[in-house]
């Protein structure tokens, strides 16, 4: 293998741990952050890419939220539901969130146009960087080591 593409490799798994560790960050932040009530402007669904290599092409729905909330007078849009996987399936999201009722928003004091309708993080931010640092371990190993041609 080409040491100038492994490295390009190695860097893309590094980029993706730190997003992982940042978003961790945010998601524990979150939990911390003061709440405003806000109103569900619309709820639907979107298409985005399936994960897995199975699925290559593939697309999923999921929910679409999204919200205005105030903060000291200043009106704000938001559409992050949350930080981390976890808030249930995409019927039971829609479910919850119905438009024009009334919700908790909880918003980054330094930047309230940072929210979240979910403060804290599921598992997946966790697992996904534990996942990364075991891939980048044994590229590494397998790199240093001659195994990869």
């Amino acid at each position: 293998m080409n040491d100038g593409f492994a490295a390009l490799f190695l860097l893309g798994i590094i980029g993706i741990i730190v997003y992982h560790i940042k978003r961790s960050q945010k998601a524990n932040d979150s939990l911390r952050w003061p709440s405003t009530s806000g109103r569900i402007v619309s709820a639907g669904t979107k298409a985005v890419p399936a994960g897995g290599s199975r699925n290559y092409g593939a697309m999923v729905r999921v929910p679409d939220i999204r919200y205005k909330y105030s903060v000291d007078g200043v009106e704000y849009s938001g559409e992050q539901l949350s930080y981390g996987a976890g808030t249930g399936s995409t019927e039971s999201v829609l479910a919850r969130y119905q438009p024009e009722s009334t919700v908790k928003v909880y918003y980054d004091p330094a930047d309230p146009s940072e929210a979240v309708l979910v403060p804290g993080s599921g598992t997946s931010n966790y697992l996904a960087i534990v996942w990364m640092v075991f891939m980048a371990i044994v590229f590494v190993i397998a790199w240093i080591g001659g195994i990869l041609p």
